[in-house]
């Protein structure tokens, strides 16, 4: 896939580059709109005044027109509205003038409008006008303001949104809620998502060079996925590039904490195509242990068979085991290498051609990024109630950890329009993240041997990839049903997960005159390597159909429609344990251990020379041959299972304009949930159910200005296959595993909402909301801090409620002083109160317990109690200057529910401090500067607890930047 990406990408570029090279005309295009609704003017016509040349606008209300160099008059008329003359319209040769027009309905008064030309080149003012005029509460960010921030990724963009924040660097999270409840979209189709654990999309596998805009949608219409809770974050890509454009970029970052450090921890695994982020088969499971699996199915069968190959005679059961034992190359524990600078490259491109006459527009991007994180001064502790009203600290480690994250991608589109009025699009997204992860958690179990020292080590590579394919289509019937409008998209997409030799080891290191210490007796899994492929195949597709009621009110509206989703998942896991006569190495019996003691090194025990063979009849002085550690195949059938999801919904809505100032938008969305998941042996999960989702809004127009917005709805939200597959997975002996839940229900969510906004001047916006939601069956995440391995499991509430409350503010700082026209500012904050029920089984051990300030219901999860974001933004267009401080902060949320009389945990606040600064050299390069993450607060979850207990902690460093860019367009 990686090669037909980067060759359709160079196809795409050569093909641009040599029709700009050729071109010596100039362009004007724009977009024609109706002034007061905003609505795109379909088939207005773009004339030359006093001439034949001239065009008509497309089903976006988009036009161009290729002109020779020189100052021209346009004019701009639709049926039934005021024309427009544009004088002085500057055309230059191989570049494109930018200018909108808004057309007035025609009355007595207005027949024509004079004006002067002015291109609008901030296209936050475009935006703004859909946000104005939408039918749903909706927020955006354009990618003027992308790149203004620096932003690389959809991910870092969406951050500056009212409402939106970001979990683990990729994951939004609408209103304070979890990802569960925030839908990702891609040109208004649900993208998957590459992460089995997450509802949400990865929305940093999107480079912003190809983003048109971000628009976050807030209140659920019925032509919207009925899993609309939160909210809706949909990315409009460049289908149709006005121009020609070009850009090349390089970035280097130096990292506080990671930035050539050489004590960086890695896996220690060398494959051929490891700096792209691809295993080359050099972890994968050999194919030596797969074709014996039968015979070293268990510990104990594997250890008749090693017992066995002692015997001088039984060469068959000696091969096996040093065959087997053997086939395993890459070291078991972690490595340490020096590391350089975080770097990366982007290129972009796309043009508009014709083709058989018509117009033909084609973009690709293409970008790889290379980074570290590493800290070395993390804590990690559990900490449970013993029975007391005081905390027993059950474990508590100092933790190292490195990861290094690869990512290559790009996206390739292709848009034709067969007639102004009908045009369709080819894109496909593509996207490999590979994040190789190495940790050591040191310090003691209070579980083990009464407080003994332990030791935790953790080696993964991790590669997610999503390959998502669209066809889509958008017609205009200017003579059938007053203008209708008919939009599809069909879908495939294929999405991996594959993590191969994940490797697992702990062990009671010396102490008490003890030595190292490997007995599963005591700690409760073997050192074992593990693998695991996940593959999910999904097919979709979406029809919607508007028909104006009448030609005279065209914002009149019936719109109808259906949606088909269906995903087939293939999940497996191969667990692989070492098996050894010497687990409690202070009495070893093979050679690397001659002696015990606090010397020895766990190392040695790991060695590839100590598996398989080691001792010959004569070396041992017995007769017999002595083995050191061999694999047993320990795959658990529960582990292994396939999944179905498979949703089906049809709606029906208007919207209508019951006076001048009122119009109310209403309807219902039927959709049908059909989940299975099964295992290998037997055990099921799934959900089955129809919802009849309702919706009623209204928009009050106070003035031309200013809207008054109300909203009441009922969505859902499900769990994912992974929540409801009967599947336990381990990420370390200390890491708490993750248990499936198969009797898991989708909650339903009563929505009500409430706002007032206003637009003072193009670009400039106020507004206050507030809202309200109420969850039935919501499902939150239960952490048990159990002395044995610690467990996260989804589980099902009776219910929670959300109450909330808005506000965002954009102003040009010129009003102030002409010397602050170029400044302006954008900040944005929502306050929310929430709360969740406690299960009924908690409900009944604290009334068992006696203990009256434990309250029966605690904080929704995920849920932040206010959420901030502010910036500001400065721009001098004639010396090409331009930076932007960005700050971000949220409330301490929910992380994990535990059991009743534990103590939950809550991600602790953390600001986040951005700026950027860039300069255009010329007409074609730029240089930026980049510093993220100023404050350096720690990643913080601690127990809600006199005193507040770390459950984890770590800090990231700081980051700095420096990019240089080239440009054409």
């Amino acid at each position: 896939m990686k090669t037909n990406l980067i060759s359709a990408f160079l196809i795409c570029m050569i093909a641009g580059l040599q029709t700009v090279w050729a071109q010596s005309t100039g362009t004007v295009s724009g977009q024609i709109i109706d002034a007061q609704t905003g609505e795109e003017l379909i088939g207005a016509t773009v004339q030359l005044e006093g001439s034949s040349t001239g065009t008509v606008t497309d089903i976006s209300g988009n036009y161009q027109l290729k002109l020779d160099p020189g100052t021209y008059t346009l004019v701009v008329s639709y049926v039934s509205y005021a024309s427009q003359k544009i004088e002085g319209v500057e055309v230059i040769a191989s570049q494109n003038q930018s200018l909108d027009v808004a057309l007035q309905e025609e009355n007595t008064e207005l027949q024509e409008v004079v004006v002067t030309a002015q291109a609008i080149r901030d296209n936050d003012v475009a935006l703004l006008k859909i946000q104005k005029n939408a039918l749903a509460v909706q927020d955006g960010i354009s990618s003027k303001e992308m790149a203004q921030l620096g932003s690389s990724n959809a991910a870092e963009s969406i951050k500056q949104v009212t409402g939106a924040s970001i979990e683990d660097g990729k994951y939004v999270v609408m209103r304070g809620l979890g990802d569960r409840y925030s839908i990702s979209q891609l040109n208004g189709v649900t993208l998957p998502s590459t992460d089995p654990y997450r509802n949400s999309t990865s929305l940093d596998l999107i480079p912003s060079d190809v983003v048109e805009n971000m628009v976050t949608v807030k209140t659920f219409t019925p032509d919207q996925p009925g899993n609309f809770t939160g909210g809706k974050v949909d990315i409009t890509t460049k289908s149709l590039p006005e121009e020609f454009f070009f850009n090349f970029g390089l970035s280097a970052t130096y990292n506080t904490k990671s930035s050539f450090i050489n004590n960086f921890l890695t896996d220690g695994a060398e494959g051929e195509l490891d700096f792209l982020g691809y295993d080359d088969g050099t972890r994968a499971l050999p194919d030596a242990f797969t074709q014996h699996r039968e015979r070293i199915g268990n510990p104990a069968l594997a250890g008749g068979l090693e017992r066995a190959g002692r015997a001088p005679a039984n060469q068959e059961q000696r091969d096996i085991i040093e065959q087997t034992s053997n086939a395993f190359e890459t070291p078991f524990l972690a490595t340490q290498q020096s590391v350089p600078l975080n770097h990366g490259v982007d290129i972009s491109v796309g043009n508009r051609t014709t083709l058989f006459g018509k117009n033909l527009g084609y973009s690709a991007a293409i970008s790889y990024d290379k980074s570290y994180t590493f800290y070395d001064d993390g804590t990690y502790g559990l900490y449970f109630d013993a029975g007391t009203e005081e905390l027993r600290n059950e474990q508590s480690y100092d933790v190292v950890n490195g990861d290094e994250n690869t990512q290559l991608g790009g996206i390739i589109s292709i848009a034709y329009q067969f007639s102004p009025n009908h045009e369709i699009t080819l894109e496909n997204l593509y996207n490999h993240d590979n994040l190789v992860n190495a940790r050591t958690y040191n310090g003691y179990w209070q579980s083990f041997r009464g407080g003994t020292n332990f030791e935790d080590r953790i080696v993964s590579f991790q590669e997610r990839e999503l390959n998502n394919t669209q066809l889509r289509g958008r017609h205009f019937f200017k003579d059938f049903l007053n203008g209708a409008k008919l939009e599809w998209t069909a879908g495939y997409a294929l999405s991996t997960q594959e993590e191969p030799d994940i490797r697992l080891a702990g062990f009671g290191v010396p102490g008490y005159n003890r030595g190292y210490s490997l007995n599963q007796s005591e700690i409760g899994i073997l050192p074992s390597r593990i693998y695991r492929n996940l593959e999910d195949n999904q097919l979709n597709g979406k029809v919607d159909i508007t028909i104006p009621l009448s030609q005279e009110q065209s914002d009149n509206q019936l719109k109808f429609g259906g949606y088909y989703s269906n995903k087939q998942r293939d999940f497996r896991e191969d667990f692989v344990s070492i098996v050894s006569q010497n687990q409690n190495l202070y009495n070893p019996d093979f050679t690397t251990f001659s002696e015990a003691g606090e010397d020895d090194d766990i190392s040695d025990f790991f060695a590839l020379n100590n598996f398989g063979l080691v001792n010959t009849p004569e070396s041992t002085g017995t007769g017999f041959y002595g083995f050191g550690n061999y694999y047993a195949d320990q795959t658990f059938s529960g582990n292994i299972y396939e999944g179905t999801e498979e949703i089906w919904a049809t709606y029906l809505m208007a919207a209508y304009n019951v006076t001048n100032s009122l119009k109310l938008i209403g309807g219902a969305r039927v959709e049908s949930t059909d989940f299975t998941a099964e295992a290998s042996n037997g055990r099921t999960g799934g959900i089955e159910q129809l919802d009849v989702l309702p919706a009623l809004s209204a928009i009050y127009k106070l003035n031309d200005n200013s809207n008054l917005r109300a909203a009441a709805s009922q969505t859902l939200a499900r769990p994912n296959l992974r929540e409801i597959s009967p599947f336990v997975s381990y990420s370390g002996i200390s890491v708490p595993i993750y248990t499936g839940n198969p009797d898991l229900e989708r909650t339903l969510v009563q929505n009500l909402d409430l706002r007032y906004e206003i637009y003072p001047n193009a670009g400039e916006l106020f507004a206050v909301s507030v809202y309200y939601k109420n969850f039935d069956n919501p499902i939150v995440l239960q952490l048990t801090p159990t002395t044995t391995t610690p467990e996260i499991r989804p589980v099902n509430v009776d219910n929670g409620r959300v109450l909330g409350a808005e506000v965002e503010f954009r102003k040009s700082l010129g009003f102030i002083s002409a010397a602050l026209q170029n400044l302006r500012f954008s900040v944005n904050a929502s306050f929310i109160n929430s709360e969740a029920d406690r299960t009924d089984e908690e409900k009944q051990v604290i009334a068992n317990a006696d203990r009256p300030n434990l309250e029966e219901t605690r904080p929704f999860q995920g849920q932040s109690p206010y959420i901030v974001n502010a910036a500001l933004f400065y721009t001098h267009p004639e010396t090409g200057w331009e930076s932007a401080l960005s700050f971000n902060i949220w409330g301490e949320r929910l992380a994990f529910a535990t059991q009743a009389l534990d103590p939950d945990v809550y991600d602790q606040t953390r600001p986040a401090l951005n700026y950027t600064l860039s300069k255009r050299i010329g007409e074609s390069y730029s240089i930026g500067f980049k510093a993220e993450n100023l404050l350096n607060p720690k990643y913080e979850q601690a127990y809600d607890y006199s005193g507040k207990p770390v459950y984890q902690s770590y800090q990231l460093g700081r980051s700095f930047s420096l990019s240089v860019s080239y440009s054409i367009n």
